[in-house]
């Protein structure tokens, strides 16, 4: 079965390769990531929970959606970049 989640230094080593930046914690685990200039915007700022080791598939589709990208198309830019291995897949319900 594929993983349902990412490792969160791989996953903020994919936000960096994108020119995102992180904006740091005030408190709590939550930060925001955004583009460092003015040129790139984008529909609101990523989130990012670094109370958990792993990022999950939910959280990675809904940052997707701030960012503007189908979700898989992101998973398929990871893919090739070699930050994560394989395809995500949904639990089916029983």
């Amino acid at each position: 079965m594929a993983k349902l989640s990412i490792p969160l230094g791989d996953y903020l080593r994919y936000l960096r390769s994108m020119g995102l930046e992180g904006k740091g914690r005030k408190s709590g685990s939550h930060e925001r990531w955004n583009f460092p200039s003015t040129n790139k915007q984008l529909i609101r700022s990523l989130t990012v929970d670094h109370n958990f080791k792993e990022v999950p598939l939910t959280h990675f589709k809904t940052n997707a959606m701030s960012y503007g990208k189908p979700w898989q198309d992101m998973w398929d830019e990871m893919v090739a970049k070699g930050f994560v291995k394989g395809t995500p897949k949904s639990k089916k319900k029983k």
